[in-house]
């Protein structure tokens, strides 16, 4: 297959479809840079399960794949082998963009779909129509420029890692006061996406929490608390406590410096 290469003319005046399903197929790919780093948790997911789990969480499992896409691979001639017969357009995304969320994925496949692009370029990531992409030929091609540039941001060391970091932990605490959970002190408090916090707990500073943890209604987690792993019943008290793989019932009280464990 020839190279790829965008043609320079952007699509102005579109015309419409009548709305209609379309099949979507996803590449995830990764580049050799971001291997390096591919395996580093981010919240709990790695950056790749971020982009696999959250970005592309409506779209079916056997629809989305991973594909390594090397220095100097074509990037379709990676991604059009996992294309199946009914499938209407591509959809490639980059493993090292944890930040993208369902409804930046979404936006750029109804605004690709929707316009009848044969190609349609993402600040990091493409669509294309599968028929144009198979004829290596695009005459209806745009650029979604609309975009949060934070939507796309790509991890490629230690330091955009932790760049990635800082923004998925200020979602998660938003998502969680947001239910009812009273965090006061939302700059030193860290909670893996997996742990669940229920309604009506409080959590003072410097609290990590971490794996698939559930602290119930009521329970005070006072200063300096690391829970990996553990149950704690409503109405609990804990402070300066390391928790890992511990069960609590409810209204205990805890702390200081107590270590519970269990294999």
């Amino acid at each position: 297959m020839e190279d790829f290469v965008l043609e320079t003319d952007v699509l102005t005046e579109f015309e419409f479809e009548a709305p209609r399903e379309h099949n979507i197929r996803v590449v995830i790919v990764k580049t050799e840079k971001f291997l390096e780093i591919e395996n580093e948790d981010i919240m709990g997911q790695t950056s790749l399960d971020w982009v696999k789990n959250n970005g592309c969480k409506d779209f079916e499992k056997d629809k989305v794949h991973i594909a390594k896409l090397g220095k100097n691979q074509n990037l379709l001639d990676v991604a059009l082998p996992f294309v199946k017969e009914g499938d209407d357009y591509l959809l490639v995304l980059y493993a090292d963009t944890p930040l993208l969320q369902s409804l930046d994925v979404n936006d750029a496949v109804e605004y690709a779909t929707t316009k009848n692009l044969d190609y349609c370029k993402l600040p990091r990531g493409c669509v294309f129509k599968v028929k144009s992409a198979k004829a290596n030929k695009f005459e209806m091609t745009s650029e979604a420029n609309f975009f949060a540039k934070e939507s796309f941001f790509a991890v490629f060391d230690y330091k955009t890692l932790s760049q990635a970091r800082e923004v998925i932990r200020s979602r998660i605490i938003a998502q969680l006061q947001s239910k009812g959970v009273n965090i006061l002190f939302p700059n030193s408090t860290y909670i893996d996406f997996c742990s669940q916090i229920e309604r009506g707990v409080t959590i003072f500073q410097n609290n990590v929490i971490k794996g698939h943890s559930l602290v119930k209604s009521g329970t005070v987690l006072r200063e300096n608390n690391i829970i990996s792993n553990s149950l704690i019943g409503e109405n609990c008290d804990i402070i300066e406590c390391f928790l890992c793989n511990a069960k609590l019932k409810k209204s205990t009280k805890l702390g200081p410096y107590i270590t519970v464990t269990s294999d």
